[in-house]
């Protein structure tokens, strides 16, 4: 039997402001056409049995339009399946906090051949050749050993973070995992990892999450997993809109115009190395910058910036408080809330098995969108 899965497709993700000629946001359909890549490759392969890890939807109550057009697909695809397994997991994007709220998969339960999520209880689902697939909700991730003891299963489906990734529950272990089944599809991890062999998270479609810029250099991509022998391979396929996350430009002994041709420069060589008319969505890093470097970015060279792309986040970073000591009197030495910011996350206590420097600059992150979205730009 071979297994196509994929997972934390989000489909109704919203970010930025920007709306299409159809008054659509610009991401969202994004997240669609990716989808929709992802189905055309693993349709190509033609697996005997589909799984998807959850987070199906960004939100409990999707749009109609992303509704409509992920149910023409999956229609689509499972017409020319036959109806052969498709199984979904429910993740935590799309389960209600409310009882009784519903969940959006239920729908496509009803009326998509071969289509089946399991959203509420823990569950076993029978693919046939023996194997019995345990499917584990994000609601319901502590139970998955109640489960096994109630019936054996050869795979296990669930949307949860096991110990061994970062956030993971500790009492959720990878080798007591890997003992009682032959392989665990995992979901809610947007990059993709094995955590042991059979062990894996296959990674978000598209950049979707909160820490946008971490997973834009990764890979996306689907698994294609044989029974007969439980090896797997990652078929990657490209999300419909590029990241760029451009090369830092240090700014210790530049003047303000030299800057501004930099971020011109850096720009104008990335966009020419791209293989398509998408404008991407861009991040420049300005490192050892003085406090009010980025307000004194002239708005000319923002606005051809942001002309070129989807979304330019421009993003500075402080000179050391060694260098800002010795620093030239006529630079301003009042402290930006992101100098604030890392000097209180360089000291705040935090457990040792905590990355501090991913804290440091998912909060200069935040900030950068906040100011952003101010117009403080």
């Amino acid at each position: 039997m071979r297994i196509a899965f994929f997972s934390d497709t989000h489909l109704g993700h919203r970010k930025f402001t920007k709306l299409d000629e159809n008054g659509l946001n610009v991401r969202e359909v994004d997240v669609m056409q990716t989808f929709r890549r992802f189905l055309d490759s693993i349709e190509k392969r033609d697996p005997d049995v589909i799984l998807h890890g959850g987070d199906f939807f960004d939100v409990v109550r999707p749009s109609n339009l992303t509704l409509s057009h992920a149910l023409q697909s999956l229609m689509k695809l499972q017409e020319k399946r036959g109806g052969r397994p498709f199984v979904v997991v429910g993740g935590n994007h799309e389960m209600p906090k409310v009882r009784g709220t519903g969940c959006a998969l239920q729908l496509y339960n009803e009326v998509i051949p071969g289509f089946k999520a399991v959203y509420g209880d823990p569950e076993a689902v029978s693919l046939g050749e023996g194997h019995v697939l345990h499917c584990v909700p994000s609601s319901r991730v502590g139970d998955w050993e109640d489960l096994r003891k109630r019936e054996k299963g050869t795979m296990l489906l669930m949307h949860g973070l096991i110990d061994g990734i970062e956030h993971g529950r500790p009492d959720l272990s990878p080798a007591k995992i890997e003992r009682e089944y032959e392989f665990a599809f995992l979901g809610d991890y947007h990059l993709h990892q094995a955590i042991r062999d059979t062990v894996v998270y296959v990674g978000s479609t598209d950049y979707v999450a909160t820490n946008f810029w971490k997973e834009c250099g990764t890979p996306k991509g689907w698994m294609e997993v044989d029974t007969e022998d439980w090896k797997w391979t990652f078929h990657e396929v490209k999300p419909a809109r590029r990241a760029l996350d451009l090369p830092s430009i240090d700014a210790s002994d530049m003047t303000l115009d030299e800057v501004g041709e930099a971020m011109l420069e850096q720009l104008a060589a990335a966009l020419k190395s791209l293989d398509d008319d998408n404008p991407p969505i861009v991040r420049q890093v300005i490192v050892n910058a003085w406090p009010d470097l980025r307000r004194e970015v002239p708005f000319t060279i923002l606005q051809e910036c942001r002309r070129q792309c989807l979304d330019y986040d421009l993003v500075t970073r402080a000179v050391s408080t060694k260098e800002t000591q010795s620093a030239t009197p006529e630079r301003p030495r009042g402290q930006t809330l992101a100098m604030r910011w890392e000097e209180f996350a360089k000291e705040y206590e935090i457990p040792e098995d905590v990355n501090r420097e991913g804290i440091v600059r998912t909060g200069e992150d935040y900030i950068s969108e906040a100011r952003r979205t101010s117009g403080e730009d």
